[in-house]
């Protein structure tokens, strides 16, 4: 793992120095060998979850996650059964680009991984406008090579993933309701009037469930993906199982989509304040040629993809374009979140969801970046 956007050191004053500081994670670290940590040269770092950075006294650099520990979180179990898939299929995880799991702790949810230093998420390449769209080529390469080991893959979890949620695309629960923002509670309407839409999505896990079963990451997104100056690793294996890989496929290629979308008219400094002043047309011409810049990267990942896996299953690439409209949707409700209203770009984005969603096989070209007509 890296040290990757780093959050104010004020944050380890919380639960972050509670962690660092505390008997358990000592323990742990005594356990590996791993050394003391000084708390002082820690940074937290982004996430769902606590994430630090920190060093020994031995000097050794650790990133070391908190996962809830409470059962109802499959987080670490997920993240433990990887673990021991990845030590079966160790010669296929080496060539996956995967961080190595120095040590842990189930009773306090305590992970320890080695620390990559000077490595970057693909997110904030992007972000920062210094991505390289030719890295794309060995991120294929490592998820194809992921999503093809198959040593041990009758110990994989194979409950259904949790998203879409077809549940509460019909309705939300009471307690879930109470607590969204104004603008989740825009989104969750906008999804919930479109029942072509909720067809599309129920026929979209039904897929998920016919198609061939494969391991798993089932959150692909850019900055899952850390890169050094020579090598790229796929990371947070929280919600591993056995699954369609063109769920990981349409994650990590919407993720890119969404992102060139709201860089439309992102100022770089995390707002939008030219959102007022783009009219609906100007979006989406706009939108139009941000999704086309990203082609040389949808093309890489491809050439990747299929140096490793050969032939692919013959709606792999349509299934994965359907898994892109979805993402749309997932990012629509993570940018609702302490927010009032959406945007109008959020709203765009939604509109690329959709129709991806709703007719992959006429949009699939897109995510391909190949002419139609070409190797499928």
């Amino acid at each position: 793992m890296s040290t990757d956007t780093p959050k104010s050191p004020a944050a380890l004053t919380s639960r972050a120095r509670a962690l660092l500081e505390s008997t358990s994670f000592a323990e742990v670290l005594a356990g590996a060998k791993l050394g003391t940590a000084h708390v002082e040269s820690a940074n937290v770092l982004s996430g769902r979850n606590t994430n630090v950075a920190v060093h020994t006294d031995s000097g050794r650099g650790l990133f070391v996650k908190l996962v809830d520990p409470d059962p109802s979180n499959t987080g670490f179990e997920h993240t433990m059964k990887f673990e021991d898939f990845a030590h079966v299929n160790r010669r296929s995880m080496r060539s996956a680009g995967v961080p190595t799991l120095l040590a842990s702790s189930r009773e306090h949810g305590i992970l320890v991984y080695e620390l990559i230093p000077d490595a970057r998420s693909l997110a904030a390449t992007f972000d920062d406008r210094e991505m390289d769209a030719t890295r794309f080529e060995s991120v294929g390469r490592q998820l194809a090579t992921f999503h093809s080991a198959s040593e041990g893959i009758d110990s994989i979890p194979t409950a259904a993933h949790r998203f879409p949620p077809l549940g509460s695309l019909r309705a939300l629960p009471l307690k879930y309701w109470t607590g969204c923002s104004a603008a989740e509670l825009e989104a969750w309407s906008l999804m919930q009037a479109d029942a072509p839409l909720l067809d599309a999505l129920a026929d979209l896990r039904s897929q998920e469930a016919d198609a061939p079963q494969r391991p798993v990451h089932g959150d692909m997104r850019l900055d899952q993906v850390l890169l050094d100056a020579d090598s790229t690793y796929l990371t947070d294996f929280e919600d591993f199982r056995l699954g369609d890989p063109a769920r990981d496929i349409g994650a990590l290629l919407g993720d890119l989509t969404y992102r060139a979308v709201l860089s439309i008219i992102k100022d770089w400094s995390g707002d939008f304040a030219l959102d007022a002043d783009l009219t609906h047309e100007s979006i989406l011409d706009r939108g139009t040629d941000a999704l086309e810049a990203q082609r040389p990267a949808f093309t890489e990942f491809w050439n990747g993809y299929r140096s490793v896996t050969g032939d692919l299953d013959s709606e792999l690439t349509t299934r994965a374009t359907a898994w892109v409209g979805w993402h749309m949707f997932d990012r629509l409700l993570a940018a609702g979140k302490d927010r009032n209203r959406l945007l109008s770009v959020h709203r765009a984005a939604a509109g690329i969801g959709r129709a991806a969603t709703m007719d992959p096989a006429r949009f699939r070209a897109t995510f391909e970046a190949i002419p139609t007509g070409g190797q499928a």
